[in-house]
């Protein structure tokens, strides 16, 4: 897989500043996204069956998102 990597993955290049196309509007100078981070948590035994994933772990889904600037 290695040999392929410049291949199938392509570089993160910034939405430009001078995009007119209405849905990107809030995106520009933006890399990407993160979603699926699943995070490990405690919650009371009332409540696990509404956290458990398909492997049977507790956690929850955490979409982060930052500025440009941090």
């Amino acid at each position: 897989m290695m040999p392929l990597g410049g291949v199938l993955l392509k570089t993160s290049e910034p939405v430009p500043q001078d995009l007119t196309d209405g849905k990107w509007k809030w995106l520009k100078n933006c890399l990407g996204a993160l979603d699926c981070t699943h995070i490990k948590i405690r919650v009371p035994n009332a409540d696990k069956l509404r956290y458990r994933n398909r492997k049977g772990e507790i956690n929850t889904n955490v979409l982060g998102v930052c500025s440009q600037d941090g």
